[in-house]
């Protein structure tokens, strides 16, 4: 249960990066051959059955804060099996979410006054590499998906809006269960800085043509002695991002808090924050199928 809180209240911190060397200016790479399996994987790239043409355009998961690339293996292969021409997962280990404590020597986190320029410039690398997958795989930058999980989908709204090649083109832009409101003033903001600025600075409605919140509900927060630990967790987590504690929500992220002011909010009924604590999150069964026909 505690690693479920720290989903959504851990700080994360990034820089912007130059413009990724492996992009050619002008020139379109050149299309790769499909593998004759059902499933091909380069390392963390998924692509679909070699007998079909591929129905939608590529995609490009963004992990959530705790979580490593291996856990969304499974909704990859979901992906390539409904016709993504090609999907691809951010390289990342979850060992790299511990050099977030390097933010404990910038004097902004202590003021909480943390921008998207001074921290976690390993998240952003491995964005970077994700695309760089899409692309030495064939795939056109112009037009892609991005789903971004819990603090994937605000790091995801960073990384477009500051770091992004200029060849990069986002059709659809979807988020799970990701909080993507500032606390309430005068509560603490522990991204300590972080989604106050992104929130402010990193508007969506000029860089993506779509934009998709899901929000997940069936775990209602509870104060201590009135549910269960589950809802006393959620309680508190709910409370920390949202300022408001017994509300409805996914046992990290309170619906009140999963939408940006740009975005479409979708809602997945009995749905849970993480993968790693329970088969009824966002990627899996009724959840999956109420967003993913979003995704061109």
């Amino acid at each position: 249960m505690a690693s479920q809180l720290g989903f959504a209240s851990f700080s994360a911190f990034f820089v912007p990066l130059s413009r990724p060397r492996w992009i050619a200016p002008q020139k379109s790479p050149q299309r790769r051959a499909r593998r004759p399996s059902h499933f091909a994987a380069t390392n963390l790239l998924f692509t679909g059955s070699g007998d079909a043409s591929p129905q939608f355009a590529p995609v490009l998961i963004l992990p959530g804060l705790g979580n490593s690339s291996a856990d969304y293996a499974s909704l990859a292969s979901s992906l390539a099996e409904r016709g993504h021409a090609a999907v691809s997962i951010a390289p990342v280990a979850r060992w790299k979410w511990s050099l977030n404590a390097r933010g404990f020597f910038i004097s902004d986190y202590w003021k909480g006054t943390l921008r998207p320029d001074q921290v976690l410039k390993w998240y952003f690398g491995c964005v970077d590499l994700g695309l760089r997958e899409l692309v030495e795989s064939g795939m056109d930058l112009c037009g892609i998906s991005v789903v971004g999980h819990s603090a994937g989908g605000w790091l995801g709204r960073a990384y477009l809006a500051e770091c992004a090649p200029a060849e990069l083109r986002v059709s659809s832009l979807v988020t799970l269960g990701t909080p993507h409101k500032a606390p309430p003033t005068g509560q603490m903001d522990q991204t300590r800085g972080l989604l106050k600025y992104i929130d402010k600075e990193c508007g969506m409605s000029d860089l993506v043509d779509d934009f998709v919140c899901v929000a997940g509900t069936g775990t209602i927060g509870k104060q201590f002695g009135n549910g269960s630990v589950g809802e006393y967790v959620a309680y508190l987590s709910y409370a920390a991002v949202s300022g408001e504690g017994n509300v409805d929500g996914d046992g990290v992220t309170p619906v009140n808090a999963a939408c940006a002011p740009s975005g479409r909010l979708v809602i997945c009924n009995d749905c849970d924050h993480s993968m790693l604590t329970s088969r009824r999150w966002y990627g899996e069964g009724e959840a999956y199928q109420k967003w993913v026909s979003n995704l061109p």
